[in-house]
């Protein structure tokens, strides 16, 4: 089901890809209504209009309506399902009601939305979930920080590197010091790079799949974290065009495409009826994580370029020191 993250980040440079020809054409005509970027973002947003719709139509698992006390609902969803499946309604099989075994009696009683709010928040702040909470949380907003941020800027990054033998820190100080425009590039390498990230995104998220046949999901992590720690720390030396882009597209698609793994871990050590917010609080500090890395690399790439670089190393390397103490699962 993660793919279809590794598909979007390949179908977007794509689509600029082709397109980037077709608007210089486009703009070229003054009297032309249908501008090459609306196209663009008709294309962009068809997949978003796709998923509310399957949203909408797919229901809640009867598991988390019985974890929050609606059984009727509960019931309902069961019902629509064994008619698809068998053909047959659970009344006429023998079933009048459905109920979970092991579900905490205070998690099934009725409560106002500011009651549900703290009945669901304040238990991840608590010993036994605390610990756990805590760990994938930051774990997942360091995969945000690194994967996600320098996915961010990648492209504007890959523009501004020269073509020189230099470290990636030297050609982007270079290039902003000898070249300085305020155009935006359209050089098709760029977009070529873009794809790239996302092939390299696709195919780290396929390795996962394989190992978890056979390996543990905290061992799959701690190996992304620890082979992205290298690959950022390389380009502290690295002086060629290929080694840089591949050391810099491992740096990011290896954390990136981690983020389903701690996602899973989360799921896996809170309760059913306490999973949906924990997803939420641990997503709320990830983003906000990205803006913070997005700020870093705007506002401090060029005049403290290694600098910059190597903070996004000791990030990776603190996600791998914390990858150490997840359960085991």
């Amino acid at each position: 089901m993660c793919f279809a993250f590794a598909f979007g980040a390949i179908y977007v440079p794509v689509v600029a890809h082709f397109l980037s020809p077709l608007s210089r054409i486009l703009f070229s005509w003054g009297n032309f209504h249908l501008r090459a970027w609306r196209l663009n973002m008709l294309l962009n947003s068809t997949p978003g209009f796709i998923a509310i719709i399957l949203m909408w139509i797919l229901p809640e698992t009867a598991k988390f309506l019985l974890s929050v006390g609606k059984e009727d609902r509960a019931y309902e969803t069961l019902n629509r399902l064994c008619l698809k499946n068998r053909g047959k309604d659970l009344q006429s099989l023998g079933i009048t009601g459905v109920f979970q075994a092991d579900l905490p009696e205070s998690s099934a009683k009725k409560r106002n939305f500011f009651e549900s709010l703290w009945y669901d928040t304040v238990p991840l702040f608590k010993p036994p979930y605390l610990r756990n909470f805590l760990i994938c949380t930051v774990i997942l907003s360091g995969y945000f920080f690194v994967g996600n941020g320098i996915a961010l800027w990648f492209m504007k990054l890959r523009q501004i590197m020269s073509d020189s033998n230099m470290i990636a820190c030297d050609m982007i100080k270079y290039t902003k010091t000898t070249h300085s425009s305020s155009m935006c590039s359209q050089k098709t390498s760029n977009f070529i790079d873009g794809i790239v990230l996302g092939c390299v995104f696709l195919a780290c998220c396929i390795l996962i799949s394989l190992l978890l046949i056979c390996v543990r999901n905290s061992y799959i992590q701690l190996l992304y974290a620890i082979v992205a720690t290298i690959c950022g720390f390389s380009l502290n030396f690295l002086k060629l065009q290929l080694p840089i882009l591949i050391a810099m597209v491992l740096f990011s698609s290896l954390l990136a495409s981690s983020i389903p793994l701690i996602s899973s871990v989360l799921c896996a050590v809170v309760p059913t009826h306490l999973r949906g917010m924990a997803i939420n609080m641990s997503y709320l500090f990830a983003r906000l994580s990205v803006v913070i890395a997005s700020a870093i690399i705007g506002s401090c790439m060029v005049p403290y370029c290694l600098v910059t670089f190597n903070i996004f190393v000791l990030f990776t390397l603190a996600v791998a020191i914390f990858t150490c103490f997840l359960p085991k699962i």
